[in-house]
């Protein structure tokens, strides 16, 4: 026969709170996904990251495009 404390160990499974636990963690889950996709840290990890990288692996590969000679490439420099 079992005591009274080893009855009252139940796994979260048995007893039917894992539902909460699963939908808490989804939840909180996707809250991170889109503070990321819409946040500071997808521009960041975008221009300092991806954007480089596709630059490199396109220029590796030879499909960087040439530039027509008629453009005419005008810059400003802002000394402050």
């Amino acid at each position: 026969m079992k005591s009274v404390s080893q009855q009252s160990r139940r796994s979260i499974f048995q007893s039917g709170k894992s539902w909460y636990l699963f939908h808490a963690i989804a939840l909180s889950y996707t809250i991170f996904l889109l503070w990321i996709s819409n946040g500071e840290p997808a521009q960041y990890i975008n221009a300092r990251i991806i954007q480089p990288l596709f630059f490199k692996s396109r220029d590796l590969i030879q499909q960087t495009p040439a530039l027509d000679p008629r453009i005419k490439i005008y810059a400003l420099d802002d000394s402050t």
